[in-house]
């Protein structure tokens, strides 16, 4: 009679725990996050044209509210893509509006460009949320072209 009793106790007790993690799980998925929000519709360059080598300038503006690590995928393309090394980031929340010129122009052929940024977050195990924002085209030069 006592074995029957606790044998019904733990499968109660492992059945309440089993619900709790699948209520836990589903919320993790279904649950909106909020964690950027853009300002500029697309990235402003500082100048119409770059020389290979010259940094690449442009304006970025949005709010970041909460301390999610980021990875930053940019591509530069003109119908073929140019990837530059994912960036592992950690910025603080809140306000930012700045002009960035952390990557230099690669060397790639003249042309009409954008850059195109991912910026991927991953705030629970299940999920992975991804913002994407993209320049306004722009000009790369080179000096053995002109």
């Amino acid at each position: 009679m006592k074995r029957y009793k606790l044998d019904e106790v733990v499968g109660i007790t492992l059945l309440i725990g089993l619900v709790f993690v699948a209520l836990i799980n589903i919320y993790w998925l279904v649950r909106p996050y909020k964690i950027l929000e853009y300002h500029i519709d697309e990235f402003d360059m500082v100048q119409d044209s770059y020389e290979v080598g010259e940094p690449l300038s442009y304006r970025m503006a949005f709010t970041k509210y909460n301390n999610l690590e980021a990875k930053t995928i940019k591509v530069l393309q003109d119908g073929v893509y140019y990837t530059f090394p994912v960036i592992d980031s950690m910025v603080k929340k809140g306000d930012y509006d700045f002009i960035t010129n952390s990557t230099k122009t690669p060397n790639v052929p003249a042309g009409e460009y954008t850059i195109h940024t991912t910026v991927i977050y991953k705030p629970n195990p299940w999920r992975t949320i991804k913002y994407d924002m993209e320049s306004e085209p722009f000009m790369i030069t080179r000096e053995d072209c002109n």
